[in-house]
C-alpha cells in the first residue's frame, strides 16, 4: 500500500512539473527529476548557449544600413559586430572612436569537414535551419578544441575568427580537425549587447 502511494505521489509530481514547464513534456520532466539538464538533454558537451565577450577597440567603419560596425583591437585584428537597431547608444559613435563593447560570441551553426567534402556529405549542424542571421565561409583551421567547443579559423581575407559550437553535431566534428584543414563554416555574427565610448 505504501509503495502504491509513493508511486502515485511521484507520478503526480511529474505531471505537475510537465504542466508548469512549457514545452518540457513528460520526457523532459523525467530528465529534470533525474538531475539532468532538460535543455541539453543531459549532454556533458561544451555546446551551449552563447557566451558574452568583452573588448576595447577602435571603430574602423560603420555600416548603418547593415546595422554593423567593424572594430580593430590593439593587436590589429578586425571584428565585425552586429548592432541591434534598438541600441540607441550606437548612434553616438563614429569612426576613430575607442569603444568598450560587450557582445554575444558568434556560434558555429554548420561545419563541413574535409572528410565530408571528400565523401560528398556536407552535412551541417541541426541549428542551421533555425538561424537566419548567419555567414558562410571557406577557411583554414587555426585550432579546434572539442572539449571547449571552440573553432578558430582564418578566412579568405586573412581575418581570424573564433566561434563556439552551437550544438553537439558541430562540436563532435571539432575532434577530427587539425590546423591547416580547409573547412566550410556557417556561423552567426557577434551581436553587441552594449557599446559605449571609452573616456580618456
Amino acid at each position: 500500500m505504501k509503495k502504491t502511494f509513493k508511486f502515485i505521489v511521484k507520478m503526480a509530481s511529474v505531471a505537475v512539473l510537465a504542466v508548469v514547464t512549457p514545452g518540457l513534456g513528460l520526457g523532459g520532466a523525467r530528465l529534470a527529476l533525474a538531475g539532468e539538464s532538460a535543455e541539453s538533454g543531459g549532454s556533458a558537451g561544451a555546446a551551449a548557449r552563447p557566451k558574452h565577450g568583452h573588448m576595447t577597440a577602435t571603430v574602423s567603419t560603420i555600416d548603418k544600413a547593415g546595422h554593423s560596425v567593424v572594430l580593430t583591437d590593439d593587436r590589429g585584428e578586425r571584428t565585425t559586430v552586429h548592432v541591434p537597431t534598438s541600441m540607441k547608444s550606437a548612434n553616438d559613435i563614429k569612426p576613430g572612436d575607442r569603444v568598450a563593447v560587450t557582445y554575444q560570441e558568434p556560434l558555429a551553426i554548420g561545419l563541413v569537414t574535409p572528410s565530408e567534402t571528400a565523401g560528398g556529405a556536407g552535412a551541417k549542424g541541426a541549428a542551421t535551419a533555425s538561424c537566419g542571421a548567419s555567414r558562410e565561409t571557406t577557411a583554414n583551421v587555426v585550432s579546434a578544441d572539442r572539449s571547449k567547443g571552440e573553432l578558430t579559423f582564418r578566412g579568405p581575407g586573412g581575418q581570424i575568427q573564433t566561434v563556439r559550437a552551437a550544438d553537439a553535431i558541430v562540436e563532435d566534428k571539432l575532434g577530427n580537425l587539425k590546423p591547416g584543414d580547409l573547412v566550410k563554416v556557417t556561423y552567426t555574427e557577434p551581436v553587441a549587447a552594449s557599446i559605449a565610448p571609452v573616456k580618456d
